[in-house]
Formats: structure tokens, C-alpha cells, sequence
């Protein structure tokens, strides 16, 4: 059974390396037309998942109330390319979740102090928390295809933050009672 903390915080991993291989680099503008799902790798708690995880079509079992949290990683976490996720958009079933809205919160996170080849410690260091969040509003059982379908936007930058290129894929929610 789930917990019951009433979040659902998704990780969505892109391997940048392999879109860039086989898709490559691409002016798109804000509706990219290269869907990149074989790229894609998106976990959840494991009994907030429906089915399988680490997979790009994602299905997650949320309750009415919940809220749901998307964050984004490139595989390879930002040192060559940066995946950042820039928009949300709910395609089907939009009465089932509030819009999705990008939110920023500042905070500390560790970082070892390595000395002689090992962690000698920790210090903090300030960071700046990206996520998209919305709420479950209803649940899907009585549609027609019984889930909520969105599409979620990222941009490939490389380490100097240059844009790369845009790319898109759907993953999908069923919300329970």
C-alpha cells in the first residue's frame, strides 16, 4: 500500500546522450515535434505506480487531494548536457487535475567534503529546487479511458547552457477515490 503523506513526487531521468544520438540537436520552438519516450526514465514510489516504473509511459495511481510533483534529471545529472523540464500541458481528462504549475523553493542540500579519497564529510550548499505541481481533483474510473493524459517539455542545454534543442513525450494518471 502507498503512503499515505498525500505527494506523489515524480523523477523523470532523460538520457540526453542517447536523444541527442538519435534524434539529434533541433531548433524547435516551444511545441517540439521530436517525442523522445525511449529516452525517458520515470519513477515514483513503487505502489504509487501503476504497472511497471522506469519507463516513460508512467502510469501513477493518485487519490482525489493528492499533489503531484514532477522534477527532471539529465542521466548523466547536468556535468555534459542539463534536461530541464520548462512545461507541463494536460491533454485529456484536464477536469481530473488543477493546470500543472512550475514552482521554484530555495534550499540546502549536503555535499560530501572529500579528502585522501574518501568522505571526510559534509557541508551544505544553497539550491534552487525546480518542480511542476498540481493536484488530483476527481478520480478517472467513470472516463471513458480511465486516465489523464499530458505531455510534459524539456530542453537540452549543454554545460555552458546553451540550448541544444527541445523534445516532448505523454505519460499518463489514474486517480482513484
Amino acid at each position: 500500500m502507498a503512503q499515505d503523506d498525500g505527494f506523489i513526487d515524480v523523477l523523470t531521468v532523460v538520457d540526453v546522450d542517447k536523444v541527442l544520438k538519435e534524434y539529434g540537436a533541433n531548433g524547435s520552438a516551444d511545441e517540439p515535434g521530436v517525442a523522445i519516450a525511449d529516452c525517458v526514465y520515470m519513477l515514483v514510489r513503487k505502489d504509487d505506480a501503476v504497472g511497471m516504473e522506469a519507463i516513460s509511459e508512467l502510469t501513477v495511481a493518485a487519490k482525489t487531494s493528492d499533489t503531484l510533483r514532477w522534477r527532471m534529471a539529465s542521466l548523466t545529472l547536468n556535468t555534459s548536457y542539463s534536461a530541464v523540464l520548462y512545461k507541463m500541458r494536460v491533454s485529456g481528462n484536464a477536469q481530473c487535475i488543477s493546470p500543472p504549475q512550475p514552482l521554484v523553493s530555495h534550499i540546502k542540500v549536503p555535499v560530501p567534503e572529500v579528502a585522501g579519497g574518501q568522505v571526510d564529510g559534509y557541508n551544505t550548499q544553497p539550491y534552487v529546487d525546480f518542480f511542476f505541481q498540481s493536484t488530483a481533483l476527481q478520480p478517472t474510473a467513470a472516463l471513458t479511458d480511465q486516465k489523464v493524459t499530458y505531455q510534459l517539455y524539456v530542453q537540452v542545454t549543454d554545460n555552458l547552457g546553451n540550448k541544444v534543442g527541445t523534445y516532448s513525450w505523454d505519460p499518463y494518471i489514474t486517480i482513484t477515490t
